[in-house]
């Protein structure tokens, strides 16, 4: 018994070895391609794999990438090799799929939320940052592409859910990347945090109080307070000045609120927590947390949230778009 044991668990790594192998044989090169004169970016939180009915379905990602088809792609929760996600590996899937190079930080076995970056274009340099962090570990993961001859630094983010952690993390992206910036620089990924939250005052601004996350999740908010006022972050953001996305936005662009200044009822998050399998077009809209920025080297040409019935029903975050061009050459 013992030895019809050993050759079943024998056979099984062979022909699970086989699989992989006969996987990566198939698998798609990237080709060559000429750059646009445009640089489409998009960012996508992709619920670790697992669609808004609790089901494993990584064709509504695929499609909603296709319908824009990205030069540069940023992912989060894109750890889903694991049992509960059926073992499968969406990012090298996607990147198959989509004729694209990657970059996945960190590695599964540190078992976090996952960060990626597809790209039509090879990728050099490339990096995982492990951020300072109380409640899960955050990473934000960093590349060089090369684009129209210039190297353009590639940064993709996914930021913790406390008030301490987004705080300390947000502040570390101000002082170490846009503060010191130098070279053309793409910064994209959810934040987990609204625009107009300023670390140092306790007032939300007059236009978001009636927005429906406010007048939804007050409670919730007078909560990031307390937890504020009990880390004296405050105090802190206030010695620091550092305020939030506003100080961000001091050094570069927030290209969607560029192109969109006046939509203060977008949205690329709705909790669907506690309602998988209610219909798409119940469910409630909440808040932008997930954001493209881009340095002035860039002009915005456009930005938009992907807002359809299959991107609804793929994930509890929106896909953000933004196109990009080159401006300030003579900073290159």
């Amino acid at each position: 018994m013992e030895k019809i044991s050993t050759w079943i668990i024998t056979l099984s790594a062979f022909f699970l070895s086989l699989l992989s192998i006969i996987y990566l044989l198939n698998q798609k090169s990237p080709e060559p391609v000429t750059p646009a004169e445009t640089l489409k970016v998009m960012t996508y939180n992709i619920h670790q794999g697992f669609n808004n009915a609790g089901k494993v379905d990584p064709t509504l990602f695929l499609r909603a990438i296709q319908a824009e088809n990205p030069d540069l792609l940023g992912l989060q929760e894109s750890d889903t090799n694991r049992v509960i996600s059926s073992n499968y590996d969406l990012v090298r899937w996607l990147a198959n799929k989509l004729g694209m190079y990657s970059y996945f930080g960190p590695k599964t076995k540190d078992n976090i939320y996952g960060v990626a970056l597809l790209s039509k274009y090879p990728l050099e340099k490339t990096n995982t940052i492990f951020l300072e962090s109380v409640a899960d570990q955050r990473v934000v993961i960093e590349a060089h592409v090369q684009y129209q001859g210039k190297s353009v630094h590639v940064m993709v983010a996914h930021l913790g859910l406390s008030v301490e952690d987004r705080f300390n993390q947000t502040r570390y992206l101000w002082e170490n990347v846009l503060k010191k910036l130098s070279e053309p620089t793409i910064l994209m990924g959810d934040f987990n945090t609204v625009d107009w939250e300023d670390f140092a005052d306790e007032q939300a601004p007059l236009h978001h109080q009636g927005s429906f996350w406010y007048s939804h999740h007050y409670k919730e908010y007078e909560d990031r307070l307390a937890e504020s006022r009990k880390k004296h972050i405050m105090e802190r953001a206030a010695e620091a000045g550092f305020h939030g996305m506003s100080s961000f936005r001091e050094y570069m662009t927030d290209t969607w609120k560029l192109m969109n200044p006046g939509n203060f009822s977008a949205f690329t998050w709705f909790d669907t927590n506690e309602k998988l399998g209610v219909p798409y077009e119940r469910l409630s809209p909440s808040v932008r947390i997930d954001y493209v920025y881009a340095s002035d080297h860039f002009k915005v040409i456009e930005s938009h949230i992907l807002n359809d019935r299959n991107t609804l029903q793929a994930s509890d975050h929106l896909p953000l778009i933004s196109q990009l061009k080159f401006d300030n050459f003579q900073q290159l």
